[in-house]
């Protein structure tokens, strides 16, 4: 249940013909998020998320931001591992 700031970054390139894109950048996503444990059972992420995407022309740029929530349940509530409780079966 502790609680985690964490961030996801993406990079997609394509690989097209160049009569089709003559730029290799297609996508480039971040998102930084905040997310805890409010039971063993139910947790929460909250944060925002940005991308930046090159349009097929090659000379102009979309740009998407907006938030992000999501809640998780689980049936079964996960035990958090740590460098203690994992088994790297070395015996």
């Amino acid at each position: 249940m502790a609680p985690n700031i964490g961030y996801y970054a993406e990079l997609m390139l394509k690989f097209a013909s160049k009569d089709y894109a003559k730029e290799n950048f297609d996508i480039f996503r971040l998102s930084v998020y905040y997310t805890a444990g409010i039971t063993p059972n139910i947790h929460f992420l909250a944060g925002v998320i940005g991308q930046i995407q090159l349009r097929t022309n090659g000379t102009r740029f979309d740009i998407y931001y907006g938030p992000m929530v999501s809640v998780k349940y689980s049936i079964k509530p996960k035990e958090r591992e740590t460098f203690d409780s994992v088994d790297g079966g070395a015996d």
